[in-house]
């Protein structure tokens, strides 16, 4: 007689190591779907970097991602790192209170991001790169992912206007233009004068009292002399 407890035994021996093996299988499988966000799946395009910076200065920059990941994107910090900076150090923008949410296939220009180029930073070529802290889909794991490194210019040199050739309204021309001004202002002044003086004159011809006659004396008639006797 065969030993039904003995078999029964060991087919739920079988049954737990195969429920074992299939869920090591398929903690390993999805594991490695939700670890971490391909490289390749965020695209990053940034304006206010490409123009030559003073050290000093400050520029606005704007940040454009472009995702191509299957799963929504939630972004939780997005920020700047240069080679002036220390190696943890970022211009960051922190949204942990309220996270971007870009769709699958989707695209987010961030607000604009001001960034200080400090006194000390040397001039040349310095690298930088962006930042992104976030979560794919609807896994309890995060991300980050750095773009490629690219490059800024800081100079002290300043942009300077060209000087417009003579005789095309340029600072000659305009020279020019407050010479013949100012010489028109004199005889303007000149002219001006000369009548003021003009009319002070004739005032002050007629105002000036004409000469006073005196009166002739009556003539007395003389009294007749009387004759010697």
């Amino acid at each position: 007689m065969q030993d039904m407890g003995g078999d029964w035994v060991k087919t739920l021996k079988s049954l737990r190591i195969t429920l074992i093996i299939t869920s090591l299988i398929a903690i390993f499988m999805f594991s490695g779907l939700v670890s971490a966000l391909d490289q390749n799946e965020i695209q990053i395009s940034t304006v206010g970097l490409n123009q030559n910076l003073a050290p000093g200065t400050t520029t606005t920059v704007r940040v454009t991602l472009t995702s191509s990941s299957d799963e929504q994107l939630r972004i939780y910090r997005m920020g700047f790192h240069f080679d002036w900076m220390a190696e943890n150090q970022f211009y960051t923008n922190d949204f942990t209170s309220n996270p971007i949410t870009i769709s699958s296939g989707g695209t987010h220009v961030f607000d604009p991001m001001v960034i200080q180029i400090p006194p000390t930073v040397s001039p040349g070529s310095h690298s930088y790169f962006v930042g992104i802290d976030g979560v794919e889909g609807y896994s309890s794991e995060g991300f980050s992912w750095d773009s490629p490194s690219q490059t800024i210019q800081v100079s002290f040199a300043t942009q300077t206007t060209p000087t417009p050739p003579q005789g095309s309204g340029g600072q000659q021309g305009q020279g020019e233009e407050s010479a013949n001004l100012l010489l028109y202002i004199v005889i303007i002044a000149v002219v001006v004068g000369v009548a003021l003086f003009l009319v002070l004159m004739v005032m002050r011809k007629k105002r000036k009292p004409a000469p006073v006659i005196p009166a002739a004396e009556p003539l007395t008639p003389s009294e007749p002399q009387p004759e010697n006797q």
